[in-house]
């Protein structure tokens, strides 16, 4: 029986590296209700494995190979000390194409090492309707996106778009603004004064419709701690309780939503906190991630950090 179609999607870049962090956050995702299909932008992804993960997962699972979509990334940057991450940008490419091609009413961009344990119905809705969702990762916060900040703070640019970033059909040249953006500056905004035309940056229109839709209230913003990664996790300490996740810390507890992290991976620990929450963690991931036996990942460190 062919599955139903989903009117949303997550689009998301991913190797056999990140498969734990993807496959736990499909597994989730559908647990927790969300109504959204998946597209993969894969990178070294065995067909045996695609096609396994494609028939099993209850939600339509397709496949888009890098190679395809790095036809439509052209490095223009003058100075090129860093790679252009190629495959962090195929994502957005494939969300322009599905979205230009009006496979689906919303997407979210997602990246393979997040992991989203709540149902995300509601923002896909604010994407469809017109809005934009964008978590808030290392510290940024939305509403201290201005004019300038390009220049004078580097990473605030990034940081609102290396997590979740929900968009609409009434947005569909978004991503592609975003890779012609990223074109020509190196991964992570280290580019040098000397090198960069700020002005001719500042002037680009998704700089500016981001800048002015920021300042306007009109980008719905997701907590960086609760969505994105807890910078607190060596002192707070984690708990679970039913399918609900929670960090303390001075006494305050809060629930997180999702995190950007891989702590599926080895940790170098060196106290008792890190180490329970990094067992918590892991541990709530791979429920998810043995949810379907057969399409699990393997490609994570077992057993617990000692």
């Amino acid at each position: 029986m062919a599955k139903r179609k989903s009117d949303h999607a997550f689009v998301l870049a991913c190797n056999p590296g990140y498969s734990f962090g993807m496959i736990s956050t499909m597994n989730a995702q559908h647990y927790f209700g969300t109504d959204a299909d998946w597209e993969v932008a894969y990178l070294d992804y065995p067909e045996e494995d695609r096609e396994r993960i494609s028939r099993l997962h209850p939600r339509n699972v397709n496949w888009t190979s890098h190679d395809e979509l790095t036809k439509e990334i052209n490095d223009h940057r003058i100075e090129r000390g860093n790679g252009l991450h190629e495959q962090w940008l195929t994502g957005w490419v494939l969300a322009h194409k599905v979205l230009k091609e009006k496979k689906y009413k919303a997407v979210c961009i997602i990246q393979a090492d997040e992991f989203m344990m709540v149902n995300l119905d509601g923002y896909f809705k604010i994407a469809e309707q017109g809005g934009l969702v964008c978590s808030e990762v290392l510290g940024h916060k939305v509403a201290d996106f201005k004019y300038g900040d390009i220049r004078n703070n580097r990473m605030m640019w990034f940081g609102l778009f290396d997590g979740l970033v929900f968009i609409g059909q009434h947005d569909f040249m978004l991503p592609r603004q975003f890779v012609d953006f990223h074109e020509r500056i190196d991964w992570y905004c280290n580019f040098k004064d000397d090198n960069i035309d700020y002005q001719r940056l500042e002037s680009n229109p998704l700089f500016i419709d981001i800048m002015e839709r920021a300042q306007e209230g009109e980008i719905t913003a997701l907590n960086g701690v609760q969505w994105c990664g807890d910078p607190d996790y060596h002192i707070a300490k984690y708990s679970v309780e039913g399918d609900n996740f929670f960090r303390e810390l001075n006494g305050e507890k809060i629930q997180l939503y999702g995190w950007h992290r891989r702590w599926w991976l080895p940790f170098e620990v060196t106290h008792p906190i890190v180490r329970d929450n990094v067992n918590v963690a892991k541990s709530f991931m791979e429920r998810f991630n043995d949810m379907i036996p057969e399409m699990s990942s393997q490609l994570y460190v077992k057993g617990y950090v000692k």
